[in-house]
């Protein structure tokens, strides 16, 4: 099945300048740790949930509604877009529709929202390289990293784009959290 981005990005109510944060995942399930992130995320940039399932991991569950869950934290300057839900055979990356969304709109400014266990692995995201390029800035959360493991990861980043802004939202009280692991627990539960 082709991925008609068309129909995606018209779907996103983007402006035609500015700032967006996308934050992609399959949220599977939401938890308190992604609801924080959303809290932290500065409220007068607008924020598109891109609820889609990860290209590098075989899913074959329904993901949750998320509406009702994100609107109980923010409730303005928000879209959570569905679109990619129904492509189960189709891998589709983050750098694709962003390269897409930034042909369409280059006076956008393009971030990401992530916590620090995606930002410590963004250089095995397909095309990671061109994706940093493509972004203005990425805002990510804590997940019980040390200082050493910040500071590499940075630089890492640093190094390969130097423009990017690299906007830390802080410590919560979820970073223990971890879908894949609600996910084990509940296997063992029924098993």
């Amino acid at each position: 099945m082709d991925i008609d981005y068309s129909s995606f990005i018209k779907n996103l109510s983007l402006p035609h300048q500015g700032e967006v944060i996308f934050f992609p995942g399959s949220f599977n399930p939401l938890h308190k740790g992604h609801l924080e992130i959303i809290k932290k995320l500065p409220p007068e940039i607008p924020l598109r949930i891109i609820h889609d399932q990860n290209p590098q991991k075989n899913s074959q569950e329904q993901p949750q509604d998320l509406k009702d869950l994100i609107t109980q934290v923010r409730n303005k300057n928000i879209i959570i877009n569905k679109d990619f839900l129904q492509l189960k055979e189709t891998k589709n990356y983050t750098f694709n529709w962003l390269k897409k969304i930034k042909a369409l709109h280059p006076k956008l400014n393009l971030s990401l929202a992530m916590g620090f266990d995606q930002l410590s692995n963004l250089f095995t995201w397909y095309q990671a390289e061109s994706l940093l390029q493509t972004l203005t800035s990425i805002y990510w959360i804590s997940r019980k990293e040390s200082d050493e493991e910040k500071d590499i990861c940075y630089n890492e980043i640093k190094k390969c784009c130097p423009k990017i802004n690299l906007i830390y939202l802080g410590q919560h009280s979820y970073e223990d959290l971890s879908s894949s692991q609600i996910r084990e627990k509940a296997t063992l539960k029924n098993d």
